[in-house]
């Protein structure tokens, strides 16, 4: 799966270990540029300008997808909060809860 439908997974709430994975690339990418970093210290061979241009643009979208994932995901919870406190204010709350939840799941459809 790309990174796209990983951060949409956990958007969606299908793929939890989507966000993780995303942590996980942009941590590599960070190892990779400490180490290239490192190198340049010690006076090894750096690799070329080409090639760091695009690992610094492939850590830049790593992170800016991990943002938007984790925005997405908090944008669920308060969702989920909304309609959790409006299905107790109401007389019959497991009617009122089982009618939300449908609800939500056709959102989420909707944004598939």
């Amino acid at each position: 799966a790309n990174h796209k439908e990983r951060f949409e997974g956990v958007a969606n709430g299908n793929q939890p270990e989507g966000l993780q994975h995303l942590q996980t690339q942009v941590t590599c990418l960070s190892e990779r540029l400490n180490a290239f970093v490192a190198a340049q210290i010690q006076g090894h061979d750096p690799p070329s300008q080409s090639e760091l241009a695009l690992l610094a643009d492939a850590l830049q979208k790593d992170e800016r997808e991990e943002q938007e994932a984790h925005t997405r995901l908090l944008l669920r919870i308060d969702e989920l909060c909304t309609h959790l406190s409006k299905a107790a204010e109401t007389p019959a709350p497991w009617v009122q809860l089982e009618a939300l939840g449908r609800q939500v799941e056709e959102m989420q459809k909707a944004e598939q």
